[in-house]
């Protein structure tokens, strides 16, 4: 299994954790993911563009919201699965060229 996958597969797992006691995990996940996500763009020459500037700040916004514990856990979750399938959706794109 690959870096990439690997990553994914914990992005999944975390999302369907619902223990609270993961909640840091969670949030240092999201942290990840958006590093993560602006790197593979970078790598496949993908330019920046407003509905991809937006899913990174609501991904951001959900990253505060946990280190404030003011989050939802379906609002985390949605963020989790949404990062998860971000890399994967440019971890197709980059085996593709």
């Amino acid at each position: 299994m690959s870096r990439v996958n690997a990553f994914i597969a914990e992005l999944v797992k975390a999302a369907n954790d619902t223990g609270s006691d993961t909640r840091f995990k969670k949030g240092q996940l999201l942290e990840r993911a958006i590093i993560t996500i602006c790197e593979l763009r970078e790598e496949a020459g993908i330019p920046r563009t407003k509905k991809a500037d937006e899913a990174i700040a609501y991904l951001q916004a959900v990253e505060i919201a946990i280190s404030q514990k003011s989050e939802d856990d379906q609002l985390v979750r949605k963020a989790l699965l949404l990062a998860a399938g971000m890399i994967r959706d440019l971890h197709i794109i980059l085996n593709n060229h």
